[in-house]
């Protein structure tokens, strides 16, 4: 179990009067002087450093070589003359809500809450270097108690309100007096620093929580960590100019730091071996698609949006492939991006901008992005946990690297890269062997269905006409109808006429035949 260290720095362009850390009272800010800083573009980072190639895959049957970032000699440290335009994608807005817990009497206490807009900033996550024993964290500690007291809850899913959040601990809040929630510049997620009475009261906390799924329906687990201190730290910038990634990283060149740093991306943090960042893994096994990383919807890290490879077909790649460039020297060979910060240089058959990046910066981890591949510059070995399949696009779970720290030289983790290389060769290649047989089966039921949609497209059409010659006749028969309704009405009207004329002519009769007969009696 490692310790670790939250750290804030603010660009503002005029001071501020702020706390040393998160616990203290923050005053009323003034954000005005600094309100520009929203322009801050950060899409601007990618677009410029990017050009596409052809879609055609590449005819490379070999293994693809490891190639590490470290170079095989001591070179000298070349001039960073290509980052006054390039932007840190972790600067943005930061806030910070409080609340805490004020007893009012022995059994009653008072929750006092407050919102504050920081301004503009970003956060660091440092990891110690050793790792301390579980039981250590018992023992009492004078010279450094809010280390015992203090936990932090790295990635808090942004779905969970801050009253869903103290919901989910349940009875722990009895132990705690402060709460701290801090979001910076990733709308997806927040970082939560809690502050306990006691420290038998965190240890309990730590072992109960750390590892557990917020929700039993999410694949989200909390990362709780000890904290060993928190600090904030102000930099100040001419009025009216941006921090760019030369200014950010020259703020770790004057404070160096002896702890490793870890990338706050929830994603880059479970790309890296567990015993390399000290979190527990999510317990899905990262098949298919890896659904439960994209489930951190809209990510800004330009490690994760690097790192999707294009999908292989057995004719060509799907999507458009990129080809990125070394900030530096605009080279395309063995480009590395550091994943603490974003840059991107080259490799040791270039200009190693990548290494020269590392001893500027001590930034251990980058990542190449052809391979997806995590280098850790103090170990000198490769410490990824995820690799991506170009076959289909799936995500992949590596075994535990057993990695033991700075060092450590066996020869298992020598070997390492280029077993997993094999099985990586030979996974791909049965999995275009199953490719290929579902394929052929999906077409053959895909004619079949052709041809009884075609069977049935001539039956419709068929019907269709002779529905047609149907309406047709009906339409005949109709007109003959009303032409034999006319006549009818007309014969009925001549039937009327020689009823008429009947009555009339046998009326006459009658009159005649009386006059007959009265003639014939008379004579």
């Amino acid at each position: 179990m490692y310790s670790y260290k939250l750290k804030c720095v603010l660009y503002t362009p005029e001071p501020i009067e702020l706390p040393k850390d998160f616990f203290g009272t923050f005053p009323k800010i003034n954000l005005d002087s600094s309100k520009y800083l929203g322009n801050y573009k950060h899409a601007n980072n990618k677009s410029s450093k990017i050009r596409r190639r052809s879609s055609v895959a590449q005819k490379n049957n070999g293994l693809v070589k490891n190639i590490p970032p470290t170079p095989i000699h001591t070179t000298q440290s070349h001039s960073s003359h290509g980052l006054e335009d390039q932007v840190d994608f972790r600067l943005g807005p930061l806030e910070i809500h409080e609340t805490n817990i004020i007893p009012t009497s022995k059994k009653k206490k008072r929750m006092d809450e407050k919102t504050h807009q920081l301004g503009y900033g970003l956060l660091h996550l440092y990891r110690s270097p050793e790792a301390v024993p579980e039981q250590q964290e018992l023992i009492p500690n004078d010279t450094n108690e809010e280390h015992e007291t203090v936990l932090c809850i790295l990635a808090v899913p942004s779905y969970l309100t801050y009253k869903d959040f103290t919901d989910f601990l349940g009875a722990a809040n009895a132990s705690i007096t402060h709460y701290r929630f801090i979001r910076d510049y990733s709308p997806n997620k927040y970082t939560v620093l809690l502050k306990f009475k006691n420290p038998q009261s965190a240890f309990a906390f730590h072992q109960k929580f750390n590892g557990r799924r917020f929700n039993m329906t999410e694949p989200e687990i909390s990362h709780v960590v000890y904290i060993q201190s928190n600090t904030i730290e102000t930099v100040l910038i001419p009025e009216n100019s941006y921090p760019y990634l030369n200014e950010t990283l020259a703020q770790d060149l004057l404070h160096k730091q002896v702890m490793a740093e870890l990338p706050t991306c929830p994603v880059c943090l479970e790309r890296m071996d567990s015993s390399i960042t000290g979190l527990l893994g999510i317990q899905c096994r990262h098949t298919s698609q890896c659904y439960c990383l994209q489930k951190w919807g809209e990510n800004r890290c330009p490690v994760c949006e690097y790192s999707q490879k294009p999908v292989l077909s057995s004719k060509r790649i799907i999507k458009e492939e990129a080809v990125y460039e070394c900030f530096e020297c605009t080279s395309t060979e063995s480009v590395w991006i550091c994943m603490i910060c974003g840059h991107i240089g080259c490799g040791r058959y270039q200009e190693a901008h990548a290494y020269d990046h590392y001893m500027s910066t001590n930034h251990l981890y980058a990542l190449e992005i052809e391979t997806q591949r995590v280098w850790d510059y103090l170990g000198d070995g490769y410490v990824h946990k995820l690799i991506q399949n170009t076959v289909d696009g799936a995500i992949v779970e590596l075994p535990p690297l057993n990695y033991a720290g700075a060092g450590n030289s066996n020869t298992n983790n020598r070997n390492q890269p280029a077993k997993l290389d094999t099985i990586s060769v030979d996974y791909s290649y049965m999995l275009s062997s199953q490719l290929d047989s579902q394929r052929m089966y999906y077409e053959e039921q895909l004619d079949r269905l052709t041809h009884q949609l075609s069977d049935l497209t001539s039956q419709v059409k068929t019907i269709s006409n002779e529905l047609s010659n149907a309406s047709t006749e009906q339409s005949l028969l109709i007109d003959q109808g009303k032409s034999l309704d006319f006549s009818i009405i007309e014969i009925q009207k001549e039937k009327e006429k020689a009823e008429k004329r009947a009555n009339t002519l046998k009326d006459k009769y009658e009159v005649m035949q009386k006059n007959l007969n009265e003639e014939k009696i008379v004579s």
